[in-house]
């Protein structure tokens, strides 16, 4: 593996690492909504 494809192949999962933490950071309040909204549902 050349150092390009490393640098290409470290930058990509960076990228997708920044597309699931926005994912979370934007689910993560709404859970929270739904929880208190249901609370039937917490354990």
């Amino acid at each position: 593996m050349t150092v390009a494809s490393q640098v290409k192949q470290t930058l990509a999962g960076l990228k997708s690492a920044q597309q699931t933490q926005m994912i979370v950071d934007t689910l993560a309040p709404r859970v929270q909504e739904i929880e208190q909204e249901e609370p039937q549902y917490k354990n």
